[in-house]
């Protein structure tokens, strides 16, 4: 008797039978139809959160330079880490009165890279406070900041705040006070207010983020994109 042959027999004789066995059967049941790969994306993760994140990081960068004598530089701060920073200063005054120890530790990554580059500019400040009074936050503090704590914030006002304000002037005073090594490690001794100030910062923001607190949401100050840009929210 003549066979024909097919391509389907051909297929068969050439490719080697393997038997299944019955455990591999039932881990890999037969199915039918086209082969459909699916692939999961990571999950996206909030934007606030990312901003959050990063201005933490960024905190725990001045704080290590700081405990390694302020040798390491400070990069500069982005537009939505930065904000984060004003806004948590803002919520922080409406909790705690002045606050002035997160102001310490932006202006303290200025001297930081000053001291790097015998430079007093101080463009982290500059652009922290650029953003305060774009946002308008100071007219956020009139109305959010506890009655008792009003007279202390005005008399911070006008005699404590002109340091940061006027920032490039205060650096030149920290460079010319601190010449030498000596000095410097004076300045960043761990029993020294400015350590104290730079922790009390990080932990202030650590506490927000594990008590899930939106910044943002606390002062009524929006975040209207990715990057964790904020606007002041009309009434």
């Amino acid at each position: 008797m003549a066979y024909k042959l097919s391509l389907s027999l051909i297929a068969a004789l050439l490719i080697p039978q393997v038997p299944v066995r019955a455990d591999d059967a039932r881990a890999h049941p037969q199915q039918s139809g086209d082969l459909n790969i699916e692939e999961t994306d990571a999950p996206k993760r909030p934007p606030y959160i990312v901003t959050q994140d990063a201005a933490l990081a960024w905190l725990d960068t001045v704080k290590s330079s700081v405990e390694q004598g302020g040798h390491t530089a400070i990069p500069e701060l982005e537009q939505g880490p930065l904000q984060h920073l004003a806004v948590g200063y803002l919520y922080c005054i409406t909790r705690l009165g002045t606050c002035e120890f997160i102001l310490t530790t932006v202006l303290e990554a200025d001297v930081i890279n000053a001291r790097g580059k015998s430079d007093n500019q101080c463009t982290i400040m500059t652009q922290f406070w650029k953003f305060w009074i774009q946002a308008e936050l100071e007219k956020r503090v009139s109305y959010l900041a506890p009655v008792g704590s009003a007279a202390e914030i005005v008399t911070f006002n006008k005699t404590g705040r002109p340091r940061y304000l006027k920032c490039r002037d205060t650096i030149g005073q920290i460079l010319a006070q601190t010449k030498d090594e000596a000095g410097w490690n004076a300045r960043y001794s761990k029993d020294g207010e400015l350590y104290k100030a730079i922790a009390k910062t990080k932990q202030v923001f650590d506490d927000a983020k594990a008590r899930k607190l939106d910044l943002m949401t606390a002062t009524g100050v929006g975040d209207d994109s990715a990057g964790g840009t904020a606007k002041t929210r009309k009434k």
